[in-house]
Order: structure tokens, then sequence, then C-alpha cells
């Protein structure tokens, strides 16, 4: 996703402006039905499995199926409508809108999971289905392993370790790979 950001801004000169932004929203549709492809990798990788696993975890895999599939239809539809019908239209106002929902959820789920007390929380809570299926759809990154909480001092330098290794290969993709294009 990062590639196809970087060469849509390349391809438009490295101007930022209206139609960038426009064709930088392609990547909400790109998230979604790269989610569904590995819900229904999902699937297919626990085919073995199901006569062995418990009921819980089998209907999470098909509900998580069932979202990914509405979520690709639905963005799809609307992303598809919001070039056809342009920029002033209710469907780009109805897209801009639901991305921004989902984006937005999900970054208050990370955070939220990344504070401690409001792990603890959600812990404690976990015997209510809902939390129990917001925290396995939003599935934490747990790079410790499950169960295994790092102080928010030692995720702070984690986070600011790769954010320096992703500008480092971002400033470097764009600078000498994408805009070398038009030179030749």
């Amino acid at each position: 996703m990062c590639m196809q950001g970087l060469t849509i801004i390349a391809f438009n000169n490295g101007n930022f402006d209206t139609n960038t932004v426009l064709e930088l929203l392609s990547l909400g549709p790109t998230y979604i039905i790269m989610e569904f492809i590995e819900s229904v990798l999902d699937i297919l990788m626990m085919y073995g499995a199901y006569s062995t696993s418990r009921g819980s975890a089998i209907t999470r895999v098909i509900w998580r199926f069932c979202w990914f599939t509405a979520a690709s239809l639905v963005i799809c539809y609307l992303y598809i409508k919001a070039l056809q019908d342009g920029v002033q239209s209710a469907p780009f106002k109805i897209y801009v809108v639901v991305i921004s929902a989902y984006a937005g959820f999900q970054l208050i789920i990370s955070l939220l999971m990344s504070i401690p007390c409001c792990r603890g929380f959600t812990n404690a809570c976990y015997s209510w289905s809902f939390v129990r299926l917001a925290k396995w759809m939003h599935q934490e990154h747990n790079y410790v392993g499950r169960g295994l909480n790092e102080r928010p001092l030692d995720y702070i330098k984690y986070v600011a370790f790769w954010l320096v290794i992703f500008a480092a290969k971002f400033s470097f993709t764009y600078f000498l790979q994408e805009s070398l294009v038009y030179l030749f």
C-alpha cells in the first residue's frame, strides 16, 4: 500500500493537490480487499483444523470473512460511484466518512490497547462478547507474545525505531526510484 501511495504521488509530479488526494483515496479499497483476501486465506488455511477447533474460533473466522466481504463490496462500490459522480456527490462524502470512521476506530483501538490500564480493563472484561469480538477483529500484533506486555516507554522506543526505518526507506524509494522514472 505504501508503494501504491508513493507511486501516486510520484506520477503527480510530487504535487499534493486535490487530484493527488483523490487518487490517494484508492488506498481504502486496496486495504479492504487485502483484508478480504486475508480472511479467505484464513478459511483455506484452517481447512484441516475445523474438526479440532473450538466452535467460537470457527465462528469468528466466518464472521470475519462475512465482515470483510460486505465491507469490500460497500467500499469498492462507494469508491467507484464517487469516481463516476465527482467530488461534490453524496457517494464521495459517504465514502470519506466511512473510510475516516474505520481508520479512526482502528487508531483508537490501537491506542487503547497500548495503554496498560485500558489493556487491563479489556482483559478483565474479556467475558463480554462485544469486547472479545472487538479485540479479535482488531487482532493485536504483539511482538513479545500473547499476555506478555511491554512497558509504554519500550513500546515508544520500538515505534520510534520503526518510524525512522520506514522514513529512510520511503525517502529512498521516492527520491531514488520513483523520481528517476521521469528522467528516462
